[in-house]
């Protein structure tokens, strides 16, 4: 049932834009949030530390999947609307390809 969820989201270019605002927020949040109101509570404790710019750098680097997932489905999109889908090459060789 969560794949269904999921590859509804991700199909859905709306929902997916969505889904990269509402990470983007999160991790702006996040980041001010550690920089300033919390940066005294984040010092207290090593493992504080750690735990949440870990926390942070994931939701990050998740934003940035999301972002590159985005450009490509969109590039995607557009060929497929403009009947630009060029079948795989198949049946070349190595020795074909280098010439």
């Amino acid at each position: 049932m969560s794949r269904a969820i999921a590859g509804g989201i991700l199909h859905d270019r709306r929902q997916r834009r969505q889904l990269i605002t509402g990470c983007l927020l999160l991790s702006l949040l996040l980041l001010g949030g550690g920089v300033w109101p919390l940066n005294e509570w984040l010092m207290r404790g090593v493992w504080r530390f750690f735990v949440y710019w870990g926390v942070t750098a994931l939701c990050c680097c998740f934003l940035a999947l999301l972002g590159l997932y985005d450009a490509l489905a969109v590039v995607r999109e557009e060929r497929e609307k403009l009947g630009l889908n060029h079948p795989p090459l198949t049946g070349l060789e190595d020795d074909d390809l280098s010439s």
